[in-house]
């Protein structure tokens, strides 16, 4: 006779976690900037994806300086495996 046990379960959950963001509150922005779009756009010796670096290089800085940011919180749910655990045998 021995005094060890042997233990065997299954143990299903989900775990629950939440992300936070910073994001953009768009409907509390300014949103007037006094830039001359033709005339840094329509520079000849640049190439499209250079005109597009300067557009958007622009654009990101303003938002930086004019749109506040908050906090967004979004909930991400994952479901585990079940677990299945069992003691080693004992020895006879």
């Amino acid at each position: 006779m021995s005094d060890h046990s042997v233990l065997k379960f299954n143990y299903k959950f989900n775990v629950e976690k939440y992300k936070t963001d910073d994001k953009f509150q768009l409907d509390k922005g300014c949103y007037y900037l006094n830039i001359n779009w033709d005339e840094m756009l329509e520079s000849p010796n640049k190439t499209v994806d250079e005109n597009w670096e300067d557009f958007k290089s622009v654009l990101l800085k303003g938002m930086n300086m004019f749109i506040p940011k908050g906090k967004k919180i979004y909930k991400i749910e994952e479901k585990l495996p079940s677990v299945q655990q069992r003691a080693p045998a004992a020895d006879p």
